[in-house]
């Protein structure tokens, strides 16, 4: 039999007024808009309110009303900025604001400006308008300083590419909305005051004062665990947190804000023997904690919770952690919708929302009552049920051990919060005793640091969820809603069988997702700035064709940054082999960055490589045999077969040693799946092109432009051979080459081929199951849309 029980999970959220607010607004602020947050949000939520909630429940829907109105204002506010700040770009403005930080670059300092004036234009406060600024002389600003400076803004650039780190939504949760040079900049006398000001000055004396006792190293740690400076954080320290599953505890939020202002709760609260005072002065240390750390999203939310636990008891009510977290994410969407696309606020809203409802239920379930262990096991799994999906969208790596880590690392965490304030406090006043409690405050960092390395590295330690992107992800959220509903309505003992259902109805559909993906071809051009990168996917089975990378432009990493990151979000860990067209850097150098980090079957070059030295390809030769990769040199008409995939090296037949231009020794390969066909060409050149067999590349359906763009590639006789429906061009924008030629964009226009340019579009991704047809999609279309649709590419 089957017993009922307690746990009435939907009841249970649906029964508290904060929480159908923030739901309903959410709601409407993501699927309808700024206009649609007013209606949508204030229909639902007073509805529900009205059918479930209690008569003086019903208060609440005023609060509901003003809160959409006030968003919707915000919305509007906003949106007439982003309007007036496209128009700006197209000439240059005077601008009056006040610095709030300031960074480095390898372009000189970038100051981040909150924008108080635009020529005659001034903006409220309220409005909380931001502008990133490069600033390349000499001039040395603080925050605090009013500045005036000239400038052609624009928009913070979206991602050219899948998998990318999301420059515009993270900037504009904070409120950034533009970027440009500065030009003319000078500070105004007398700033350089205010809050602002201090918060620099504490901080200048802060690490002043912890140099003397702390190395570098351990001292980059410690101002990223209490005040969230992550400038000296060194980036091997970083990693081992991230692969750990540990990255959480360099957040500053409820873990290190409620360890601090409880603590100095009691503390007050035993010196002055008044809970009333105790109270306020642990809210004047929270708000004092929150501004020295950044004001960043996981501590404002940590602390406005906290305030709110301070708050009840005065009140005369109990403390509900799901109606204050409601609360703080109803305020912050209405202030900034843009925030429901910010990692670190999802992050910390889901960790804490899976503590909140999914801990109780599983609580319930397994009853770890007296079992230190157990419960700490339900605490991380609690998190990571809710997390998943966040780290997935944003990260497309799960760190598979983390909740082991999680368990060895928490438990001493708050001793090591604690020893970082003392250890600050004792560097101020008594600096030999500081010394003495920093060596144990050293140990356990670095005892932090070895547990992400060791989990991290352990075998499979990282998985890279590519199975739920898309609709994998609708299966997971299924899968653990029906776990959850069964576990609050009756006992794990009594439904094994229906949760063995459950989960085996999510593997299944999961199974047909993969099968329908792997049936079809996608081949993805990547924007590497000036140079060639792009992947292909059938089977099961990934290949790579050149991985951009020129090494004396700013576009460093390209491999890490741009390649690895688009195949991850792809869920491809392991790339079956790599065709490298040939040497240059533009194309190889991203190659090498690769083989160093990803698994790889194989390298493929040209056979006109086999005798010849090449200083450029030497390094990739080297990392490639140190990393047991296999090397094949291709001659014309070798090839592989993919299922139904069939590629092939359609070179022209140059001898090996001839001499001739490194550009048209590159690798010419032709891909054919049913009736499409794909062309990818490298850099060949005229000689290269005549030189062609004449049925080497005709009738392909899409084609990767040769070298750029240039005009020394692409004749018209080749191309009239060739016709293809669609053409890629690759390359950087501005480049200093003048790629592409007008004469070239010109011949591809007269032949009918629909022109792609990754400078332009960013990525371009092309999708065919291979009987008739293919689907076009790129990353950002300006205006691309409709011509795509209009010649049938999607």
């Amino acid at each position: 039999m089957t017993s009922s029980r307690t746990v009435p999970l939907l009841s249970h959220a649906t029964r508290r007024p904060a929480f159908l607010l923030a739901a309903a607004f959410v709601a409407g602020t993501l699927l309808y808009g700024p206009y649609g947050s007013v209606a949508v949000p204030a229909g639902v939520g007073a509805l529900a309110l009205f059918r479930l909630g209690k008569a003086h429940d019903r208060k609440w829907i005023p609060i509901l009303l003003a809160m959409c109105l006030f968003g919707f204002l915000r919305f509007h506010a906003m949106a007439l900025f982003l309007e007036e700040m496209e128009l700006l770009g197209e000439g240059e403005r005077s601008f009056y604001g006040r610095v709030e930080e300031v960074g480095k670059t390898d372009r000189g300092s970038v100051w981040t400006v909150r924008i108080l004036d635009v020529g005659n234009r001034r903006y409220p406060s309220w409005q909380a308008v931001r502008g990133r600024f490069f600033q390349e002389g000499d001039l040395e600003a603080a925050p605090g300083d009013l500045v005036r400076f000239r400038s052609r803004p624009q928009l913070i650039p979206a991602p050219s590419n899948p998998g990318a780190f999301n420059q515009r939504t993270y900037r504009f949760a904070r409120s950034t909305y533009i970027q440009g040079d500065m030009e003319g900049a000078f500070l105004l006398p007398g700033t350089g005051r205010g809050p602002l000001a201090w918060r620099h000055g504490f901080h200048r004396l802060e690490r002043a004062a912890l140099e003397k006792v702390l190395e570098p190293r351990h001292l980059g740690m410690l101002e990223t665990i209490l005040l969230a400076r992550k400038d000296l954080l060194e980036e091997e320290d970083l990693e081992s947190f991230r692969v750990g599953g540990l990255s959480h505890l360099l957040a500053v939020s409820g873990l290190h804000t409620g360890i601090l202002v409880l603590g100095f709760h009691w503390m007050a609260r035993r010196l002055t023997g008044s809970r009333v005072l105790g109270t306020v002065l642990a809210f004047f240390f929270l708000l004092a904690y929150s501004f020295l750390a950044g004001g960043g999203f996981s501590i404002q939310r940590a602390g406005a919770m906290l305030f709110l636990f301070l708050l009840a008891p005065f009140q005369g009510e109990r403390y509900d952690g799901l109606s204050a977290l409601s609360l703080v994410c109803l305020v912050w969407t209405a202030y900034n919708p843009w925030i429901l696309r910010d990692a670190g606020f999802l992050l910390s809203v889901s960790a804490v929302l899976g503590i909140l409802v999914v801990l109780p239920v599983l609580e319930d379930s397994f009853n770890p009552d007296r079992r230190p262990l157990a419960q700490g096991l339900l605490v991380s799994l609690s998190a990571t049920l809710c997390t998943l999906p966040v780290l997935v969208l944003y990260f497309h790596r799960i760190p598979l051990y983390g909740i082991l880590a999680n368990l060895l690392a928490v438990p001493v965490f708050g001793g090591v919060v604690l020893l970082c304030v003392l250890v600050l406090c004792l560097a101020w006043t008594w600096t030999p005793l500081a010394v003495f409690f920093s060596a144990s405050l050293v140990h356990l960092l670095d005892y932090l640091v070895g547990v992400g390395d060791f989990f991290g590295n352990l075998p499979g330690g990282t998985w890279v969820p590519g199975v739920l992107q898309g609709w994998g992800m609708v299966f997971y959220v299924l899968w653990l809603g029906g776990h959850l509903l069964l576990l609050s309505r009756w006992s794990w003992t009594h439904t094994r069988r229906l949760h063995l259902l459950v989960l085996l109805g999510f593997l299944v559909a999961l199974s047909c997702h993969q099968t329908w993906r792997e049936g079809r071809l996608e081949v993805v051009f990547l924007d590497v700035g000036q140079g060639d990168a792009a992947f292909f996917s059938h089977g099961g089975e990934t290949f790579l064709v050149d991985g951009g990378g020129l090494r004396h432009l700013e576009e460093t990493n390209t491999g890490r940054r741009v390649v690895a990151k688009a195949l991850e979000s792809k869920g491809i860990g392991r790339l079956s082999g790599v065709f490298l067209s040939h040497s240059d850097y533009d194309h190889s150098q991203g190659v090498l960055e690769l083989l160093e980090d990803m698994e790889v079957g194989f390298l493929a070059v040209s056979r006109l490589y086999a005798d010849q030295r090449d200083l450029q390809l030497e390094p990739l030769l080297v990392k490639a045999e140190e990393m047991g990769v296999a090397l094949h040199h291709l001659h014309p008409g070798d090839g592989i077969q993919v299922g139904a995939l069939a590629v092939t090296d359609v070179s022209p037949p140059l001898e090996a040693g001839e001499v001739v231009k490194n550009n048209d020794r590159s690798l010419v390969l032709r891909l054919d799946l049913g009736e499409f066909s794909l062309g990818f060409t490298g850099d060949v050149e005229s000689l290269a092109e005549n030189r062609m067999a004449d049925g080497a590349l005709a009738g392909v359906d899409l084609l990767k432009v040769p070298h750029h763009g240039a005009g020394t590639s692409s004749g018209q006789g080749w191309l009239d051979r060739i016709g293809p429906k669609a053409a890629v061009f690759s390359y950087g924008r501005n480049n200093p080459y003048g790629h592409p030629s007008p004469e070239v964009l010109l011949r591809y226009e007269e032949a009918g081929a629909l022109g792609l340019h990754t400078a332009l579009q960013g990525a371009v991704a092309a999708t065919t199951d291979g009987k008739g047809g293919f689907r076009l999609e790129v990353q950002n279309p300006r205006g691309q849309s409709l011509a795509i649709k209009e010649r049938g590419l999607w």
